[in-house]
Order: structure tokens, then C-alpha cells, then sequence
């Protein structure tokens, strides 16, 4: 059987064995029995300090490796731009009818004088409410009324045709239609280039069917973001990309605007366009950010891709860790492609569904949810402030962690006013038609052949941060892995050891460091 020795006597034995030869050079002086109390003393103060500083530096590594695990720094190589997509441009115009359809200026004086509206007006008017904020100043929607608004403002909106005079992609003209399809944002009907089909976008099963919210259906199925583009070299594949920098190779629209439609009650002394770049896969929110293009007037928007993308050694931690989502990792109930933006979108949308007991017309719902009217556009918009102006707290609820690979524009903007006047005169127009369109031009392109992505990866990998530890161990202690495995053996194999007394006595001979 086994002996279990456990008098002072073996441990003093033990720990004098230990610190004679142990790895560890400066253990030997804790037991040099030709040193002095003091000696010993100071010694014992130094290694013990020694080791709690080691021990404090190494916990606060581990911290900050498992707090932080991902770092985001730029690639060792530039990419060609001809490798991500071409930015999906929207544009929105700010005159939201044709006057034939509806005067607002003319129902406004009949009100302000007295006169009681029809019910077909009345329900013209709420629907222009939700896409025209100057109206709340001086018309007020009073109760519920159902008011078929996507339907009804579809039919009020400028068509293609009367909002695109020319389009160019590439240098080459081609018909504004074959570029732009129909889209339902929140500022109203809407027209994108470069947009992923709607099919490939949402999930469409669980989305109503009373209207869709885009008409574009080019196929995109040959790239993704996290993947790129599956052809390479196939330059005509969708999304659209170029390969080259200037106006000549990106995006060129003249659009225009009837004077007469120009009506300052709906949308106050603003007028024109605005204009959202985003990526093919993102569903655009005009009330957050965009840019404005007035009439009479030329906007250049020249553009760099940034993209991120995610090293494979990253994919194995959870994404409480790594804080992005691979797209498939989250799942979205209206959305098929996961990004950030989209993400927030649907979060918008459950919070006006559970606060307000419908949803805005642009967002995604249900079929058993019914879409706002009038009198609750305070309520939904209250439900986007929560989002964006309140606290951070409900964009935590929301969990809207950006996506893994991620695609971003930056924009350097110029703008300078477009004397079309005196080119018409040049050109012959008479001062009937000079009177009446006003004109605008939008120019989309990069300003760079190359871009710089950038990468997340892990901040420190195993074998990081084993010699990140073991460089602090060595430096403070001079210890190494061997230093650990003699303290493991000591306090748990050597103990066990059988070993009568004559044995004991032995080993108390050949002991190093006796006087």
C-alpha cells in the first residue's frame, strides 16, 4: 500500500528539493542555507512580487483577448474595383404629383376659404401626408380611415418618364427603363439602379400581397457579398461594375421636373432630388441620410468602395465574440440577405407593429398586418426616433450586429448650378420651353481604380497569445512551460512517491546547497 506522507518534515523536504532544482534559477536562493534571514527574506519578497505582477499581467491579457477578440486593419493588397459592385443608386423626386392629378395649392385655398372637400380628396390628401412633411402645418387627418395608400400613391407619383430625360452607363446611352426599376421607400415612390432582385432580397412567403416593394428582377444570384462575384471576368454580370474611374465609366442621369408640379405645400421650399448610394443588397433609408440634388443644378458623387471581409481562422468563435453575423447566421423573417441596415429595418417595422398596431407602407409586414394611415404617423414615426435619436439601448434590443462582410461607399461630393437657360437659348429652345421643365443632372463614379479592403481577424490566435504569456512568464520569471510541468509534478506525483525513511535520509545527503 502505498505510503501518503504528510509531516512537515517531507514537505520541508519536498519544497527544499523543489527550489534546488527547479528550472527556475532564482528558487535556489529560498533554500541556500548560507544565506542570512534577511537575505532569504529579501529574495522571497522579490520573487513573490515578481509573481503577482506576472499573474496581473497575464489575467489582464486574457481579458482583453476574450473582451476583444477581432481586430479590423487594412489589407496587405489593394483590390480593383472592377471586384465589387457598382453602388446601387436611388433616387427619390420631391415632387410627389402631377398638379393634373392633384393641386394642393388649390385644395389648400378651398379649405382656407371654406369649402367642404369629397371624400376622394380627403383620402388623396392622407396619402400625401406620409410622404409630404410640410402638409402637417396646415392640414390635419382627423380618425381611421383605410386608405389604399400604396395603391393611391403609386398612382399620384411622377412615372419614369417624367422624372429621367437621359441615361448613360458606361458612356453608353441606353433607355432610363432598362437601368431604373420602381421602388416603395420610405419618402415614397422611388427609382434604384444596380438594385439585387426582390425575389433574391426578401423572403417572400411570409410578405403580404398587396404590392411589391421593388420591380427590379435582373438576376443576381452570381454574387453575394461575403463570396464576391462568382465569374470573375465577366464584367457584364449583375450587379453592374466598372473597371474604370470618370464619368465616361460610371453612372450619368439627366433628370427633370415640370415647374408647374413644384408644389412648396407638400415638401415646403425644398425641391429637387434626393439621392442614396448603398449597396445592391441593402434596403435604403432615405430619412437618415442622403444627398440633396436641387433643380438647375449638377451633383458628382465620385466614389471609393470599402469593403470588409473576414479571415477564415475568425469563423470558428461565436458571434458574441467576433460581434458580426455571417449572412444565414441571423435569421430575419422578411429579409433573405442579411446586413445591418436590413436588420434594422425589420427591427423598425416589429416595434410599429407592436406599438402602433400596423406598419408604414415602406416597410416590410405581414399578411395579417394592416398598413398605417394618416393618424398614425406620429405613432410610426415615434417608433423610428426610438431607434435612431433615443438611446443605445433599444438598438441593442434590436441585436443588429453589422454583417461579417460588409460594403460601403465613401462619397466626395461636388455640386456647382447648371445654367440651362442660356444653353437652351444657345441651342434654339423658345422661352415657352425654356418655362417649361427645370432640369438636373446626377454623375455617379469612382475616383480610384484600387481599393484598400479591410480585414477582420483574430487580434491574437492561440499560438499569439501562448507566446504573448509565455514571453511575460520568461521576461518577469524566467520560466517556461518546463517551469510548470516541475510545479505539477511536485504538488501531484511527487508526493505519492513511495519512499521509506532510509530513502528520506538519503535524499537529505545528496541534497545541493548543505553548509
Amino acid at each position: 500500500m502505498a505510503n501518503q506522507p504528510r509531516s512537515d518534515g517531507f514537505l520541508r523536504q519536498l519544497w527544499t528539493e523543489y527550489c534546488s532544482g527547479s528550472s527556475v534559477y532564482a528558487t535556489r536562493h529560498l533554500v541556500m542555507r548560507q544565506l542570512l534571514p534577511g537575505e532569504r527574506g529579501w529574495w522571497f519578497a522579490w520573487i513573490g512580487g515578481v509573481i503577482i505582477a506576472c499573474m496581473y499581467a497575464n489575467i489582464k491579457s486574457l481579458r482583453e483577448w476574450s473582451a476583444s477578440p477581432v481586430v479590423i486593419s487594412y489589407d496587405t493588397e489593394l483590390a480593383p474595383i472592377w471586384s465589387v459592385p457598382f453602388p446601387a443608386v436611388t433616387i427619390c423626386p420631391q415632387t410627389k404629383t402631377k398638379v393634373e392629378y392633384m393641386n394642393i395649392t388649390e385644395l389648400y385655398l378651398e379649405m382656407y376659404n371654406g369649402l367642404e372637400l369629397s371624400e376622394r380628396q380627403h383620402r388623396m390628401l392622407r396619402v400625401l401626408m406620409h410622404v409630404c412633411p410640410y402638409m402637417v402645418a396646415w392640414y390635419e387627418a382627423h380618425g381611421a380611415l383605410n386608405e389604399y395608400c400604396v395603391p393611391i400613391m403609386q398612382a399620384m407619383a411622377l412615372s419614369l418618364d417624367d422624372v429621367f430625360a437621359t441615361c448613360k452607363w458606361r458612356n453608353e446611352e441606353l433607355p432610363c427603363e432598362s437601368l431604373f426599376t420602381q421602388s416603395i421607400t420610405d419618402n415614397g415612390i422611388c427609382y434604384t439602379f444596380n438594385a439585387v432582385d426582390e425575389y433574391q432580397l426578401y423572403r417572400k412567403y411570409n410578405l403580404h400581397y398587396d404590392y411589391e416593394y421593388s420591380e427590379a428582377y435582373n438576376y443576381s444570384g452570381d454574387w453575394t457579398l461575403q463570396d464576391g462575384y462568382r465569374f470573375a471576368d465577366d464584367l457584364d454580370s449583375y450587379p453592374y461594375r466598372t473597371c474604370g474611374t470618370g464619368t465616361s465609366s460610371g453612372l450619368y442621369v439627366v433628370l427633370k421636373t415640370r415647374k408647374i408640379d413644384d408644389q412648396s405645400l407638400c415638401n415646403g421650399p425644398l425641391s429637387g432630388f434626393k439621392v442614396v448610394l448603398h449597396s445592391p443588397d441593402d434596403v435604403p433609408l432615405l430619412n437618415t441620410y442622403f444627398y440633396r440634388l436641387p433643380l438647375t443644378s449638377v451633383l458628382k458623387l465620385s466614389v471609393e468602395p470599402t469593403l470588409t471581409f473576414i479571415t477564415d481562422d475568425l469563423k470558428k468563435h461565436p458571434y458574441t465574440r467576433r460581434q458580426c453575423y455571417f449572412n444565414g447566421e441571423r435569421f430575419l423573417r422578411y429579409f433573405a440577405i442579411y446586413t445591418e441596415s436590413n436588420c434594422i429595418h425589420e427591427c423598425i417595422a416589429n416595434i410599429t407593429m407592436r406599438d402602433c398596431g400596423c406598419a408604414k407602407f415602406s416597410m416590410p409586414r405581414g399578411p395579417d398586418v394592416k398598413v398605417c394611415d394618416a393618424s398614425s404617423i406620429e405613432c410610426y414615426e415615434e417608433s423610428f426616433f426610438k431607434i435612431y435619436n433615443v438611446t443605445d439601448t433599444q438598438q441593442d434590443a434590436c441585436e443588429c450586429l453589422p454583417a461579417c462582410a460588409t460594403l460601403q461607399y465613401q462619397v466626395e461630393l461636388s455640386q456647382m448650378d447648371f445654367d440651362f437657360g442660356a444653353l437652351a437659348h444657345a441651342a434654339g429652345y423658345n422661352e415657352g420651353q425654356l418655362d417649361f421643365i427645370t432640369p438636373s443632372i446626377l454623375i455617379v463614379s469612382y475616383r480610384s481604380k484600387w481599393t484598400l479592403p479591410l480585414v477582420r481577424r483574430e487580434l491574437l490566435g492561440w499560438s499569439d497569445l501562448l507566446a504573448k504569456l509565455g514571453g511575460l512568464f520568461g521576461l518577469m520569471m524566467g520560466a517556461s512551460v518546463i517551469s510548470l510541468l516541475e510545479i505539477f509534478y511536485y504538488c501531484l506525483i511527487r508526493p505519492w512517491r513511495n519512499e521509506d525513511a532510509d530513502d528520506a535520509q538519503r535524499f537529505r545527503h545528496v541534497l545541493p546547497w548543505r553548509p
